[in-house]
């Protein structure tokens, strides 16, 4: 990635730009419906057991593994999509390399990108899951000072002498 360090900062730009922005979804999934596709049938259709009926039938991956507004804000009383836009967007950067190790060969060397795509998916898909909303509301937590300040991450000039807040506000 060094090769490419206009490339990645764009990229991270866009990421903070996509990630402001307020785009409408309900369905949030925790395990997307790309990743659920590579478990369905022919027809694109996931097979599904009900326990309480003892039946087995088909049923679209969109319809699975969701929660409504899971990753979903409230901000001024407004409702924010931003985490999801970045879920969404993120995931779409990690497909190439999903796609070359799901189609590869056991023969296959697998490059050093794709690897890390994939372990940056799985920690994705980590976060996303709705049992770790705990920790992830703990974090929070932590991160903020009483009067909702972010004191999780610092700057630094270039001696390394922490930026005060009233600072950063300013600029």
């Amino acid at each position: 990635w060094l090769e490419n360090k206009e490339g990645v900062v764009r990229s991270i730009i866009y990421l903070l730009y996509v990630g402001m922005k307020n785009y409408y979804s309900k369905k949030h999934h925790f395990l997307p419906k790309k990743y659920l596709k590579w478990f369905s049938s022919n027809n694109n259709l996931l097979y599904v057991y009900d326990k309480n009926k003892d039946i087995i039938f088909e049923q679209s991956p969109a319809s699975f593994f969701f929660k409504n507004k899971l990753n979903t804000f409230n901000i001024n009383w407004k409702e924010k999509y931003f985490l999801e836009s970045l879920y969404t967007y993120s995931e779409n950067l990690f497909w190439p390399s999903y796609d070359k190790i799901i189609t590869s060969s056991p023969k296959k060397i697998i490059e050093w990108i794709d690897r890390m795509n994939l372990y940056l998916f799985l920690s994705f898909l980590f976060w996303r899951l709705p049992i770790n909303k705990i920790i992830v509301d703990e974090l929070v937590d932590l991160a903020f000072e009483e009067n909702d300040k972010l004191d999780f991450f610092w700057i630094f000039d270039k001696e390394w002498n922490r930026i005060k807040w009233w600072l950063i506000d300013k600029i």
